[in-house]
């Protein structure tokens, strides 16, 4: 194989090599995306369980409090002694009568007569047949001013009668603090109803789920879907992003975290930035010796074809016989002098050393 041609398969086989080496890297960091954007669906799923189920003991709690004693119940009292820790998920708990007006509320005395009984999250449980939880839309408070998702159970007498409602206003802005706690770039979660209203989000997975807004149809197809859990890939203010999502069991809700695909892939291109300087920089280490090897070449080519004329141009016959024996140079004279048959281009004379015949006999 010449030098050009050998070269050039060392070049191509570095190169092969590189290519080879970057496509198994960028595998890899997309399939730990992957894992890692389901790990934390997983752990954005627990802190939400969490968080609706202490939610919910605390409507019980509530519940059973003003049942044992309607009358001398008093939830702005409980919540001045100290005994309500929100700790910044609860906003603020109230009681609604079953006319559908507030009674009591922790925040402190209620603007008289505020009407809530147009509230979806107060109309469920006075239709409701059941006893169940019941997590609302995002609303604006009307008692507390904000924004939260209102968690209500429903009050019922001995006799099953309506008596009204409690209920558990929950901070959006809490629910997102999950997203604070992890470091995942222009990444964001997404929690929403299996109605399809998003809860709360932060800063946003898909290109329309804001607070309280209807989920895009392609992306409610993925989230309420069939399988429980499952990855997807959306366009995020024109970013491609690795999502995982995962439907809560206990609760009528979705959550999803996504991962933005150019953080993912920011060692890669570092990599493949090295990889190419490498690659250039070894290309021309092999391009420069295989120039210099096709130079010797012509350097060894042009001395012998000069030992040859002067060979065959001298008075004298010479002979050059090696540790084998062999005979690597014998010119013309050298071949009148001993008598030998003429030489014939590729000829090689078998002739060995007359000691080591006579040693052979």
């Amino acid at each position: 194989m010449g030098p050009v041609a050998l070269a050039l398969a060392i070049i191509g086989a570095l190169w092969g090599g590189i290519a080879a080496f970057l496509l198994e890297e960028r595998h890899q960091l997309l399939d730990a995306a992957g894992h890692d954007s389901a790990n934390l669906a997983r752990a954005f799923e627990e802190s939400i369980v969490r968080a609706f189920e202490s939610v919910d003991e605390t409507l019980i709690f509530t519940r059973e409090l003003y049942l044992r004693d309607p009358a001398g119940f008093d939830l702005r009292g409980w919540a001045r002694r100290g005994n309500f820790r929100g700790g910044g998920l609860i906003a603020q708990i109230s009681l609604i009568g079953a006319d559908g007006v507030l009674q009591q509320s922790t925040l402190g005395a209620a603007r008289p007569s505020i009407d809530l009984s147009d509230r979806p999250h107060f109309r469920i449980q006075r239709a409701a047949g059941e006893d169940r939880l019941f997590i609302s839309v995002p609303v604006l408070g009307r008692n507390s001013g904000i924004w939260t998702l209102n968690c209500t159970r429903r009050v019922s007498g001995p006799d099953d009668t309506f008596l009204g409602a409690v209920v558990v206003s929950l901070d959006i802005s809490y629910l997102t603090r999950f997203y604070d706690s992890i470091a995942i770039g222009h990444g964001g979660i997404l929690l929403a109803g299996t109605d399809g209203v998003v809860r709360a989000a932060a800063p946003l997975v898909a290109d329309e789920p804001a607070i309280g807004s209807v989920l895009a149809p392609e992306l409610a197809r993925v989230l309420l879907g069939a399988a429980p859990s499952g990855s997807y890939r959306p366009t995020v203010r024109g970013r491609s992003q690795l999502a995982s999502y995962r439907r809560l069991e206990e609760f009528p809700l979705v959550v999803a975290v996504a991962l933005d695909r150019a953080d993912v892939l920011a060692p890669y291109r570092q990599t493949r930035l090295l990889c190419l300087v490498f690659g250039v920089a070894a290309s021309l280490v092999v391009a420069l010796a295989a120039a210099a090897l096709i130079v010797l070449r012509r350097r060894q080519a042009t001395g012998q074809e000069a030992l040859a004329v002067t060979l065959a141009n001298v008075s004298q016959g010479v002979v050059m016989v090696d540790a084998l024996g062999r005979v690597p140079v014998l010119n013309r004279r050298a071949v009148e002098l001993l008598g030998l048959p003429p030489l014939r281009p590729a000829w090689r004379w078998p002739w060995r050393n007359p000691a080591e015949k006579a040693g052979g006999e």
